[in-house]
C-alpha cells in the first residue's frame, strides 16, 4: 500500500519543493533532510514507500514561509491574516493548529516574536508537516486553497504590533521633576497612568517592556 509520501512527493516536485519522509510523531525519517534538492528526495521514495508523513524546509529551499499559528482559536488566526496579509493558502494541522503560507521574503525563523502570550512564529528556516501527512494526533488539510494556488501566494506583511510614540518614546513631562522619593513611582503607577499605558499595547510582553523603558528613563531625571 502506498503512504502518503510516495504518492504526493511527485506532486509537491512538480511545485519545485523537496520533501522528506517524517513519522508519526512528526520528526524527519531521515538524516540530512535539511539539505535535501529534488533528486535527493526523487530518490529517496522506493525506501519510504510507506510512510504517511512529508515535510518540506521552509526559507529559500522551498520559496515559502509558514506563518504558524500555535492555536485553534480561529480569531487568532483571522487577526494575524489581517495584520500579515491574507494568502490563499490555509492549513489546519494534526492537533487542529494553523498555518498560513507565504512567498519567502527573506524572514528568518522566528519564535513567539510577539511575546509568549501570542502564540504565533514566523518560520522562515526550519521544517513544517506538509498536507495531507498523517500523524499521530491527526491529519494535515489544505483548509483554503492547495499547491496549485503557490503561484498566487503573496510575501509576508511585517507589520508591527502598534504602540503610543509619546509612551514608548518619551517620558510624560510631569514626571520631568519626579526624584527619588519624590513620589516617582506613585506617578508612574497610578491607575491613570497604568491603563494608559496598557491600552497603547498589545501584548502583556510589549507593556512589560514599555514600563521597564519608562522606569528607566526615570531613573535618569
Amino acid at each position: 500500500m502506498t503512504g502518503v509520501f510516495a504518492e504526493w512527493q511527485p506532486v509537491y516536485a512538480e511545485r519545485g519543493i523537496a520533501t522528506f519522509p517524517c513519522e508519526a510523531n512528526k520528526k524527519p525519517a531521515v538524516s540530512n533532510y535539511a539539505k535535501f534538492g529534488l533528486p535527493e528526495s526523487t530518490k529517496i521514495v522506493p525506501r519510504f514507500a510507506s510512510a504517511n508523513a512529508l515535510g518540506f524546509m521552509c526559507g529559500r529551499r522551498s520559496r515559502i514561509t509558514v506563518l504558524d499559528v500555535d492555536s485553534k482559536n480561529e480569531r487568532i488566526l483571522a487577526d494575524a491574516l489581517d495584520r500579515h496579509g491574507k494568502t490563499p493558502i490555509v492549513v489546519r494541522s494534526g492537533s487542529g493548529n494553523y498555518q498560513a503560507w507565504y512567498w519567502h521574503g527573506g524572514e528568518r525563523r522566528a519564535i513567539r516574536p510577539w511575546g509568549s502570550d501570542l502564540p504565533i512564529d514566523i518560520l522562515g528556516g526550519g521544517y513544517v508537516v506538509a498536507p495531507p501527512s498523517r500523524v499521530e494526533k491527526g491529519e494535515y488539510q489544505f483548509i483554503d486553497g492547495s499547491l496549485d494556488d503557490l503561484g498566487n501566494i503573496p510575501t509576508l506583511e511585517k507589520r508591527p504590533i502598534a504602540r503610543s510614540p509619546q509612551i514608548a518614546d518619551q517620558p510624560p513631562a510631569e514626571w520631568a521633576s519626579k526624584r527619588k522619593g519624590d513620589g516617582r513611582n506613585n506617578a508612574l503607577f497610578t491607575p491613570r497612568r497604568t491603563s494608559v499605558i496598557s491600552i497603547s499595547c498589545s501584548t502583556m510582553h510589549e507593556l512589560r517592556t514599555t514600563s521597564s523603558r519608562n522606569l528607566w528613563r526615570m531613573r535618569r531625571c
